[in-house]
């Protein structure tokens, strides 16, 4: 037996229906490769750049509540709406974001009440789709009615 072959480490994969050995794989990992799995960055790390968001959030929006924990749940919310768009993969996509739709809204600020939306809130499906849509906006109507709105009152 050569050196090779003594070395091989052996993946069992299991399901309810099936029991194999299965020869090893470049993601086997092994005493020699956990150290480089740990300290190098890994092909599926999470794209979304979370602290530079949050970052932009703060920077924008200092009258909201400051994100202090970034638990999994927040990381979640947010990983998912940077993925559902492509535009949304962007960092000024979330300045633009933050700055049009949060910044402006009287309700979400917290100037029409005690109550200001968190990034958390934000963030959550359900309320960032009707802020994407303008239904916080302080006349209430969705933002394409509001700009058709305006060119009228141009004319």
């Amino acid at each position: 037996m050569d050196g090779s072959a003594r070395n091989s480490k052996v993946v069992v994969q299991e399901n309810e229906n099936d029991r194999r050995f299965l020869a090893p794989t470049k993601d086997t990992i092994t005493k020699d490769n956990i150290k480089d799995s740990l300290s190098s960055p890994s092909p599926k790390a999470d794209p979304c750049p979370h602290q530079a968001i949050v970052e932009i959030y703060h920077e924008i929006l200092p009258e909201l509540p400051a994100v202090k924990i970034w638990t999994d749940k927040r990381k979640a919310l947010l990983r998912s709406r940077w993925k559902e768009d492509s535009d949304r993969q962007s960092l000024d996509w979330w300045r633009t974001f933050f700055t049009d739709n949060v910044k402006t809204s009287d309700f979400l600020t917290g100037k029409k009440s005690e109550w200001k939306a968190d990034l958390e809130w934000i963030l959550k499906p359900t309320n960032f789709v009707k802020v994407l849509e303008g239904r916080y906006k302080n006349n209430g109507k969705p933002e394409e009615k509001s700009k058709l709105s305006v060119l009228m009152q141009a004319y």
